[in-house]
């Protein structure tokens, strides 16, 4: 998807330095997702507690679907929902006439209550959860 080679990067040069910044900001956004997409491959085979997530089917995240992000409305495959990282749901269940209804259905409780600071992943109806200490949780995303 992005193809940059070093010396594209010398010849704008020229175009000034804001412009090298956004390149590398670029290329910095696209090396995360490669990487994320590479840990979410590696999902399934980790260790796991015994919950009804585990229960759920697994399917896998390729780069073709992280680089097809968008047309999966209902997942939030990588840290922007996109590789552009738009951070945006198309979604339009909820709108301004009925988001007063919302309310509670489940929350999760960590066992160490650290600092967390994370984009939760959703991947088929299993959202991926960091937190403190390098903890990984795989929870059902309608029941918790």
């Amino acid at each position: 998807m992005l193809s940059l080679h070093y010396k594209s990067i010398e010849a704008l040069r020229d175009c000034g330095d804001s412009m090298i910044s956004e390149i590398r900001l670029t290329v910095m956004r696209w090396v995360r997702c490669v990487i994320l997409g590479a840990l979410m491959l590696l999902l399934p085979g980790l260790p796991q507690s015994s919950t009804a997530a585990d229960s759920a089917p697994v399917t896998r995240v390729t780069a073709a679907r992280l680089v097809n992000a968008n047309a999966e409305p209902g997942n939030w495959l990588s840290h922007g929902r996109t590789y552009f990282e738009q951070r945006f749901s198309p979604l339009r269940q909820i709108n301004r006439n009925n988001v007063a209804q919302l309310k509670l259905s489940w929350y999760f409780d960590f066992d160490d209550y650290n600092v967390v600071e994370a984009t939760p992943l959703v991947v088929d109806g299993r959202m991926y959860v960091t937190a403190a200490k390098g903890k990984l949780y795989a929870l059902d995303a309608a029941t918790g």
